[in-house]
């Protein structure tokens, strides 16, 4: 077992650390409750919530352009590689734009934490010039330049595990 995948269930466990600060595993109940625990917290491990960088969509909506230019030449109306059509590369930010104001994705930031390295999702919508980690309690000070991220909503069935399925989603 690598320390790899510790982490992410030790850090769980510490999010239930005030409800239950120590564990008497002499009781019933409390082995019942920290197995649950940790059961809750390996099935993340199982299936992670995947979350696609930004500059990732960009790159590969050009390479997808692109490709899809070379196979339809006859059709290109003066593109190169040197001038793209501008409204293209934008119909990306309106996609993920149009798929945000409907809940598909969420927009936001991962930052480890440089205490218990826990990795942190901010929401766009909750993002603070100072960071708070969920663990720990530490605090960072939000960059300037913000590398945001896109993920799926859960509930919503729009679920994709690599960039590729994003793209999919967005009609590509």
């Amino acid at each position: 077992m690598s320390a790899e995948n510790v982490t992410p269930v030790v850090n769980s466990l510490k999010k239930h650390r005030g409800r239950s600060p120590t564990f008497d595993l002499r009781s019933e109940r409390e082995t019942t409750v920290l197995a649950s625990l940790i059961v809750k917290a390996a099935e993340g491990l199982k299936a992670p919530v995947d979350d696609i960088p930004l500059k990732k969509l960009q790159d590969d909506w050009a390479g997808h352009r692109t490709a899809f230019w070379e196979r339809h030449r006859e059709q290109n109306w003066g593109r190169t590689a040197d001038r793209p059509d501008e409204g293209e590369e934008k119909s990306l930010d309106a996609c993920l734009i149009g798929m945000r104001k409907r809940k598909m994705l969420f927009q936001g930031y991962l930052w480890p934490c440089r205490h218990c390295h826990h990795k942190n999702w901010i929401d766009m919508s909750a993002l603070k010039p100072t960071l708070i980690c969920e663990v720990c309690g530490a605090t960072a000070e939000a960059p300037v330049d913000i590398r945001w991220r896109f993920r799926p909503n859960q509930l919503g069935g729009c679920e994709f595990q690599a960039p590729q399925k994003c793209l999919r989603l967005i009609n590509v």
